[in-house]
């Protein structure tokens, strides 16, 4: 069952915010998260995300289930092909809580190198 569609997801503990495609339920406890993506794709060779859009699931998956729950999550992205018309694929991702922990890596080292930490505005 799809919860919400486009939601906007705030995560003022580790200073990031965007926006989450799709967040559902499956069977009796199943909680989950897609993202869309278009891609250029290539007849007969296969889809693959790349690590960002792991870790990005993984993020919004936190900030909207709860860091406690990321290992329950499903997060899976769907690209649709921008040079195949009709194809379309789904990638999971096997482990968000280590695409979660990962996030949380680059985002200290993003604030480090930018000299900005959104979590101290006012």
């Amino acid at each position: 069952m799809i919860l919400e569609r486009e939601a906007r997801l705030v995560n003022t503990l580790h200073g990031f915010a965007g926006t989450a495609d799709v967040l559902f339920r499956y069977g009796q406890n199943g909680i989950g998260i897609l993202d869309y993506k278009t891609r250029k794709t290539v007849p007969g060779k296969p889809v693959g995300a790349y690590e960002d859009q792991a870790m990005q699931l993984a993020a919004y998956a936190a900030t909207y289930w709860g860091e406690e729950n990321i290992g329950r999550v499903l997060a899976a992205n769907v690209f649709i092909s921008s040079t195949e018309p009709g194809r379309m694929e789904v990638v999971k991702h096997a482990h968000p809580e280590k695409d979660w922990e990962a996030f949380k890596r680059l985002a200290e080292i993003w604030r480090y190198i930018k000299g900005y930490d959104p979590r101290k505005q006012t």
